[in-house]
């Protein structure tokens, strides 16, 4: 029985949340229902298949993504994409770090953001959920609902080596600066927004980009501004069910992914402190006690 109207799971991030209303793992059941799953289920924890891959390669995926193409809330392939993040972030075993209000206003005042370089986004896990504390600045827009405050992103990490499918592309390959003989990495970034305050709990929002570069010690802003100026462009339609970001999604996205960046740097360091191992189980019970936790905890769980 689905569990709308509960009060209480709409603060949950969106990992916990869509599994606590809806009482099953949706994203499986539908992947099951349409018979993709077998296909597609020994590349879900794969750290060399990006998502992009994936449709071109699993028979009938395209054909599920074109479906959520422009459904209400959606942008491109928001829905479909946030579908596949869930479904690839219960395949590497739900990793999920929540943030402490402490740690998150410590690293927004820090000016760390202009100088740090891209080999800070290495993630301990291919796919990785990243929780905010709330309330936060940030937000994310819902073309029926309006601003959502943002409650965490998906961020799926790869690595392709040259001569893949993803260098076909050579418009975008000149407008990105990647060189087709070299790896590259692949950042799928997918931002969620909280349902507090709307008409339910899966009354939410979501916003994705994917960031690909080669150079790990290239300046942060300076690769964002690199791939915001072409997500602006009408030449972002060469790839398949892409769209140009409108410029206030733009200008929403780049203060969070500054902010995931700093807690994948806090993260990076290595600190015995920094992360605690906990049972997903426990992690409704950590998430209320996030006022008294001065870092991040860092839950693994068979489910959420």
């Amino acid at each position: 029985m689905l569990r709308l109207h509960d009060a209480c799971l709409s603060p949950l991030p969106h990992p916990a949340r869509v599994d606590a209303v809806i009482g099953q793992p949706v994203d499986t059941q539908l992947l099951q229902d349409t018979g993709l799953y077998p296909a597609l289920q020994p590349w879900l924890a794969d750290g060399g298949a990006p998502s992009e891959w994936l449709l071109n390669t699993i028979p009938g995926l395209r054909a599920l993504a074109k479906a959520y193409v422009d459904t209400p809330g959606s942008t491109n392939l928001g829905t479909f994409r946030l579908l596949l993040a869930r479904a690839r972030l219960r395949a590497q075993g739900n990793p999920v770090v929540v943030v402490s209000p402490a740690l998150q206003n410590l690293l927004a005042a820090t000016p760390l953001s202009r100088a740090l370089t891209l080999d800070c986004l290495r993630s301990p896990s291919p796919l990785l959920y990243i929780a905010f504390a709330r309330p936060n600045p940030w937000r994310i827009s819902n073309a029926l609902s309006g601003l959502h405050e943002c409650e965490g992103a998906y961020l799926g990490q790869f690595t392709v080596a040259p001569g893949q499918p993803l260098f076909e592309q050579a418009a975008r390959a000149r407008g990105l600066g990647l060189d087709p003989r070299r790896p590259a990495h692949v950042l799928e970034i997918v931002v969620t927004g909280s349902p507090v305050g709307k008409r339910h709990a899966l009354d939410d929002a979501s916003c994705d980009i994917v960031l690909i570069y080669q150079d790990e010690r290239e300046p942060l802003p300076q690769m964002l501004e690199r791939h915001f100026a072409w997500y602006a462009r009408a030449a972002a339609s060469e790839i398949p069910l892409h769209t140009p970001l409108p410029d206030g999604e733009i200008a929403r996205l780049r203060p969070i992914i500054q902010q995931l960046a700093l807690v994948l740097l806090y993260i990076n360091l290595g600190e015995p402190a920094t992360l605690r191992a906990i049972q997903g189980s426990d992690l409704l019970l950590a998430l209320r006690r996030l006022g008294a936790d001065e870092g991040v905890t860092f839950a693994t769980a068979d489910r959420l």
